[in-house]
């Protein structure tokens, strides 16, 4: 049996009524014109319980799939009329001649409805200002940024009443007021280093969506433009530090690191600073005893803790070796050279020798000063003892930018980095026996 004309249909449903309804379902052929060859076949598939339904055979490598269009009705209020089915087998047919039997109008149908749920899904909500903040941070500490951990925290806290909103939302406006807060309680300086942290926060996530290695997350952040880009740092709360410690100043310190102001840990990180050459204080505090070469006599700081991500070789004079084998008798068991007092995994932080420093300057009625002021004092009183300014800035391990240093000069100048700390050594004995 063949279906031409509605009243075929209307046959059939009498059919189902009576005393020959079939035991199972079966399907009826439904003739459509204008269809191209091998495009498929239309049928009305009859159910036991009276449904029914129009469905498009497929004959694909072999196989037979089906493919259903909607349930028959006598007009359009419930399903599909048999004219409507009709139209709609000749729309799929032209699909199906168009796949060229390269894959099925089954596998075409899912790979659109598949494509049309990530566009939905791309579509939804944002990224929120605490996912990003998390995603900015972590992606610091996957670059070895070692300040990930302050970044999250400040943003964290600064913009804790607004950490559920979308990300892309994020006005000037609300930055300001943020920012603005900070300014009124007189933290223009802080202010400063929360503004250049969700800036470049925000940087991150107009790059995150593109970015290859995050998109197998599903989340974008749809961010257009970083709102922080129009918000001037307040150029008055912050200069340029120029502390550069007395000789008078120097020599007090080395008398007092013998006293009763610093602990002896304090006191011998202090001193390494000084005969070292006026390394970065992060670098000492997270250096290991593996990377103390006693019998080269030489510090190793390695890529993954200097400043410039370079291997920097710092050469030591006999007034180090003194002091790291003082130290070792404290701490020569653990793995850190100055590990924290109760936790011999972390190294100690350095905020506990400038806080040592703090106290040390208002009970001494010294003019204030920093750990990182002593690169500073050591660069300018080596340029005094005739240190050429190359010799001090490798020995301190700067980022050299000419040409000649950044790509063809592979010399380690250890010599000269040696001959400058015998000098500068020189100079502090004739101060105060530093050992």
């Amino acid at each position: 049996m063949r279906i031409e004309k509605k009243q075929d249909i209307e046959s059939l449903i009498r059919q189902n009524k009576g005393a020959l309804v079939k035991k199972c379902q079966y399907d009826v052929l439904v003739c459509v014109e204008d269809i191209p060859r091998k495009a498929g076949s239309l049928y009305l598939n009859i159910n036991p319980s009276g449904a029914m339904n129009f469905r498009l055979l497929q004959r694909h490598q072999g196989r037979r799939e089906f493919t259903v269009l909607g349930s028959y009705s006598p007009d359009d209020s419930m399903g599909l009329t048999l004219a409507n089915a009709r139209e709609k087998m000749r729309e799929l047919a032209k699909v199906i001649h168009s796949l060229r039997g390269e894959k099925s109008l089954k596998k075409h149908l899912n790979d659109l409805q598949l494509l049309k749920e990530t566009e939905q899904k791309s579509n939804q909500k944002g990224g929120t200002v605490e996912e990003l903040i998390v995603d900015y941070t972590a992606h610091m500490e996957l670059e070895n940024k070692r300040t990930f951990a302050i970044v999250k925290a400040e943003l964290l806290n600064n913009f804790n009443h607004i950490l559920g909103d979308e990300a892309a939302k994020i006005t000037s406006n609300d930055v300001c007021k943020v920012l603005g807060q900070l300014i009124q309680r007189g933290a223009e300086v802080q202010s400063n280093r929360v503004r250049s942290y969700i800036m470049s926060a925000m940087n991150f996530g107009i790059k995150y969506d593109h970015d290859p290695r995050y998109l197998h997350r599903g989340k974008k952040y749809n961010i257009d433009s970083n709102p922080v880009a129009s918000i001037p740092r307040q150029s008055s709360a912050e200069q340029a530090r120029d502390r550069v410690l007395s000789t008078k100043e120097v020599t007090a310190l080395l008398y007092n690191l013998s006293g009763n102001h610093f602990s002896i840990q304090v006191a011998i990180f202090i001193k390494l600073l000084l005969v070292t050459g006026g390394q970065r204080p992060y670098e000492l505090s997270v250096a290991r005893w593996s990377d103390i070469d006693f019998e080269n006599r030489i510090w190793t700081i390695q890529s993954t803790v200097s400043k410039n991500k370079k291997v920097h070789l710092v050469p030591l004079v006999e007034s180090a070796i003194i002091q790291l084998k003082e130290l070792s008798v404290l701490n020569g068991e653990g793995k850190l050279l100055f590990p924290k007092k109760y936790n011999l995994d972390e190294p100690m932080p350095t905020s506990t020798v400038a806080q040592s420093i703090r106290n040390y300057c208002k009970q001494q009625s010294v003019n204030p000063f920093q750990p990182k002021d002593f690169r500073r004092t050591i660069k300018t009183r080596m340029g005094e003892l005739g240190v050429e300014k190359s010799v001090r800035d490798r020995l301190q391990n700067h980022a050299l930018q000419d040409v000649s240093s950044r790509h063809y000069d592979r010399y380690d100048y250890q010599k000269e980095k040696l001959s400058a700390l015998l000098t500068w050594e020189k100079w502090l004995l004739n101060l105060n026996e530093i050992d």
